[in-house]
């Protein structure tokens, strides 16, 4: 099976809590997994450090566009298709996996796995600033949820939050309990 998977979180110096918990989903996948063939794609105009994985199945695929943009892009065209940005990199892909809510216009043949930690967000906004609840806005969690095939979740909280917020039946919702660190 061939699949893409967003590793934008792992573009920042600093990596939030997104951007461990990536590394850390990816590091285990791929000393276990050496059957199907992933597709890492980020985007930065910029050269940026990555980790990197070593694997005859792990496939990096980048575009240059700046960040603003390309967000830009995927939000008001619904353009590039990130699994054709792949697709012409050589592959087909069969799933594509968003680590966290992001701006993701895959097209309609594309099954797509969302990964949501939580939606406090929806719960608290008054906990963000302006800037931070506008993006929530822009990206379109609800819609992202009604158009993955699956959703990921940390727990069972999250599942019920979900459910409730968004009307989204629990049979799609996976909860994936997250492990700790090898670093800790």
């Amino acid at each position: 099976m061939n699949i893409g998977i967003d590793i934008r979180a792992l573009v920042e110096q600093h990596w939030t809590g997104v951007g461990e918990f990536t590394y850390e989903f990816l590091d285990e996948l791929f000393k276990t997994d050496k059957k199907n063939q992933y597709f890492l794609f980020y985007n930065s105009y910029k050269d940026v450090d990555i980790p990197k994985w070593s694997g005859e199945n792990i496939h990096i695929v980048r575009t240059r566009i700046p960040n603003k943009i390309f967000n830009i892009l995927q939000l008001v065209f619904q353009f590039p298709k990130i699994d054709n940005i792949i697709k012409r990199k050589g592959k087909k892909i069969d799933y594509f996996l968003s680590m966290n809510l992001n701006f993701t216009a895959l097209s309609k043949k594309c099954k797509h796995i969302q990964t949501i930690h939580d939606v406090s967000f929806e719960m608290y906004p008054k906990w963000f600033c302006l800037k931070r609840r506008l993006w929530h806005i822009c990206v379109r969690p609800q819609k992202r949820c009604e158009q993955s095939e699956y959703i990921f979740v940390p727990s069972k909280h999250t599942k019920s939050d979900i459910e409730k917020v968004y009307n989204i039946c629990g049979d799609k919702i996976q909860v994936l309990t997250p492990g700790l660190s090898k670093k800790i």
